[in-house]
């Protein structure tokens, strides 16, 4: 969305301000809601001007166009001024067309014009595979994963990572700062001072292996017997070594370095796919299979920022932007609707009953999926999407 600002005066005795005095609205955050479109289905949404008016009586001129520049006819914008003072304008029309749709809106007497697109999505229709119970006491569930025996990992903002069964907590594993990466029946976890390794077994989990290099700060993949690490100077392998965990590596080479003049970052991957070979990210650069050996390593230019790797891509976002970069180096992308948010890879929000998912098609390219119901966190896997609510976190198919 494109939002430009005019400085504006009162030119009318009586409309409110004084006549050729500034009438410089009062700046906040707008209230904009603008769902997805689709088609055939009448449609509901905001567009906030982002400002309180110091002077004049609020009014609007506004317009909603098709994807071939025509006036959607039966389009109506309605002015309203919120209980906090923002004058917004409430849209209504049916789309007959999946758009994109381009509207304008003018909030006068503050000379303030809002435009931008409203972007297509398709109604989901995934089955959820289960709806999980969880504590009523659980705030949040971050990284959630379920174990192949069922048991559900979650780490909790206040109370660590949690193992759960039955909707009840039946072990601790770490304190609040965890964070894991999961690999099979094997959750390797990130404290402030050390790697763990734990192994579920008929006991519950069992630590079994413990790391405590620098270079454990960060593991951006995993296997059930290596995890990848990164530091500020390359990429750490941890592998299992019998009751221990042996580490190597290689220091970046400035090929797959972001170079910023002579300044040199070398911080290693951004995102690695869990085989830990698929995709480096270096400024704007995604390297495929820079760390398994012969592996004919390719980078692609011009990206963006990696926000997410699995086996077959990486996810990026840049310029408004939302896309995938392929194995063959192909790139799909999609305009990112406003005011929603990337939650994580390829899952966004714009607030708790609007969550959407860009999904790929058959011919290589993406839509969003818009997924049912209210939800306060989601998170995803190679083959699940979580979404969390109280006392409940429902898993669907990826």
């Amino acid at each position: 969305m494109v939002v430009s600002l005019v400085a504006c005066s009162s030119q009318t005795p009586g409309d409110g301000g004084i006549v050729g005095q500034p009438c410089a609205p009062k700046q906040i955050v707008d209230t904009t809601r603008l769902p997805l479109v689709e088609v055939e289905v009448p449609y509901r949404g905001t567009v906030g001007s982002g400002a309180l008016p110091t002077c004049g009586t609020p009014r609007i001129e506004s317009s909603l166009v098709d994807e071939e520049n025509l006036p959607v006819s039966d389009a109506t914008f309605t002015l309203r001024v919120t209980d906090a003072g923002e004058p917004v304008a409430d849209l209504s029309f049916t789309p007959h067309s999946a758009g994109p749709f381009h509207f304008v809106v003018q909030f006068e007497p503050s000379l303030r014009r809002v435009q931008g697109d409203l972007i297509a999505g398709r109604r989901g229709a995934r089955a959820p595979l289960e709806t999980l119970p969880l504590p009523s006491n659980l705030t949040l569930c971050q990284w959630p994963h379920q174990l192949p025996s069922g048991t559900l990992m979650c780490t909790d903002d206040r109370r660590g990572l949690l193992a759960i069964r039955g909707g009840q907590v039946v072990q601790t594993l770490s304190d609040r700062n965890a964070v894991p990466k999961y690999a099979a029946d094997v959750a390797w976890v990130n404290t402030l001072s050390r790697l763990e390794r734990w192994v579920e077994t008929d006991a519950g989990l069992v630590l079994e292996q413990s790391y405590s290099g620098a270079s454990s700060n960060e593991v951006l993949a995993v296997s059930r017997t290596v995890a990848y690490g990164a530091s500020f100077v390359g990429v750490t392998r941890l592998r299992v070594d019998g009751g221990t965990l042996e580490a190597d590596g290689f220091a970046v080479p400035r090929t797959l370095s972001a170079v910023r003049g002579d300044i040199v970052d070398s911080s290693a991957p951004g995102s690695l796919s869990a085989d830990g070979g698929q995709w480096w990210w270096a400024g704007d650069v995604a390297c495929l299979n820079p760390i398994v050996p012969d592996a004919g390593q390719r980078c692609f230019a011009g990206t963006g920022f990696g926000v997410w790797a699995e086996p077959g891509g990486a996810w990026f976002a840049t310029d408004g932007q939302l896309g995938v970069v392929a194995e063959n180096g192909a790139i799909a992308s999609l305009p990112l609707p406003r005011g929603f948010l990337v939650t994580f890879g390829p899952l966004l929000h714009a607030d708790p009953s609007h969550w959407v998912l860009a999904a790929r098609d058959a011919d290589a390219g993406l839509h969003y999926e818009i997924l049912e119901g209210t939800f306060t966190s989601g998170w995803l896997d190679a083959d699940r999407i979580y979404l969390f609510a109280p006392g409940e976190l429902r898993v669907l198919p990826r």
